[in-house]
């Protein structure tokens, strides 16, 4: 089969609007750390190999993302990102994100949650996110 025959196109855009304002935001308010975006869960964090329930852990975090992840001068990971929009009150995505939110926790990942919107001010985000960055690598 043809690569060319194959249905798929490029997207226009890898981000919405306001997850590349946000994203800019990280960036100005975290210069010494690296931001990745749209990162799946797993490769953040894993279930313990222990057990039989192991499968059943792994699978829980599977096909989850992360909106964005903040990562320290070694690429650890130091805090996680989420914007959220109105899909957020609907009882399945609050299921979500309660085993993200219990996964990241458990595994001593830190994740701040921001309500989507057109455009972000960095006064505003600075002060919900620099608590999780002092003291785990340059100043910011």
């Amino acid at each position: 089969m043809a690569v060319t025959s194959l249905a798929y196109w490029r997207k226009k855009l890898f981000f919405s609007s306001a997850e590349r304002s946000f994203y800019e935001i990280l960036r100005r308010i975290a210069p010494d750390y690296t931001v990745f975006a749209k990162v799946r869960l797993r490769d953040v964090i894993f279930a313990s190999a222990r057990g039989k329930t192991w499968r059943t852990k792994h699978d829980r975090i599977q096909s989850k993302h992360l909106d964005f992840l903040i990562c320290d001068a070694t690429l650890a990971p130091v805090m996680a990102v989420e914007l959220g929009d109105s899909s957020q009150t609907e009882a399945d995505r609050k299921t979500r994100d309660q085993l993200v939110d219990a996964a990241l926790a458990a595994a001593r990942v830190p994740i701040l949650r921001i309500p989507v919107a057109r455009s972000y001010a960095i006064d505003q985000i600075r002060p919900l996110v620099s608590p999780h960055l002092h003291g785990l690598g340059p100043a910011c």
